[in-house]
């Protein structure tokens, strides 16, 4: 999947992650999942890694978890070319790296 695959089939783009805390999404993602009938909800980012020297820039998605959402956000700000989205796709559907 990529991230233009992410764009077209998320449930919802909640906007970037430094809005809220991991909690404050997961419990958006739980209500929207369960108002649309998902069972299986993940939360996934849209990352995007700066170019370095001849190194192809890095875009992909990625299901993002408890443990590593701070370091994400904080890593963003070094390392990426913006501060991810957050989006939530149907687990049932479709498979992201962890």
């Amino acid at each position: 999947m990529t991230i233009a695959d992410l764009q077209v089939n998320a449930i919802e783009c909640f906007g970037p992650m430094d809005k809220g805390s991991y909690d404050e999404f997961e419990g958006w993602m739980s209500t929207v999942a369960r108002r649309k009938g998902v069972e299986r909800p993940i939360m996934a980012i849209a990352l995007q890694l700066k170019q370095v020297a001849n190194a192809a820039r890095l875009e992909k998605p990625y299901a993002i978890i408890r443990g590593e959402w701070e370091v994400f956000k904080q890593e963003a700000t070094i390392m990426g070319e913006n501060m991810p989205k957050v989006f939530i796709i149907d687990g049932s559907k479709f498979v992201l790296p962890i």
